[in-house]
């Protein structure tokens, strides 16, 4: 997922965190569990399907801000993870009257400006830089 910045940082993780979710439950769910001629062999190929690549091209579609062609479920998972918390720390944050100005949801977070952070010219004190 890209990096955000900006005001709307909330917004942007939400329609991410949804579009990946969608996109997760549909791949984990297998389908065909309910068919009637199920048998050991087609069930198996069911089960290890839901652990093959996730194709994210229609969530990209939906979502500038999903970077990946495809990824291991594990890993949508961990995003998942991880946007939830930061969609759960900004409403905290909020409530003390800060707000989120750069977000890097993902370990695999790609930003052009990333780079051009400076922790030297952030304020002393600012809980991410320190005194």
């Amino acid at each position: 997922m890209k990096t955000l910045d900006g005001a709307e940082i909330e917004r942007d993780l939400e329609h991410a965190f949804v579009t990946l979710a969608r996109i997760y439950l549909a791949h984990r769910g297998g389908g065909g569990h309910d068919e009637p001629d199920l048998n050991p062999q087609r069930l198996d190929l069911l089960v290890r399907r839901t652990e093959s690549p996730i194709d994210l091209s229609e969530a990209r579609k939906l979502c500038a801000m999903i970077d990946a062609i495809s990824e291991r479920p594990i890993e949508v998972f961990n995003n998942l993870g991880h946007v939830f918390v930061l969609l759960e720390a900004i409403r905290l944050v909020r409530g003390r009257g800060l707000e989120p100005t750069w977000c890097a949801p993902t370990q695999q977070s790609t930003c052009q400006s990333a780079s051009k952070f400076d922790p030297r010219s952030a304020s002393k004190g600012d809980p991410l830089v320190g005194e």
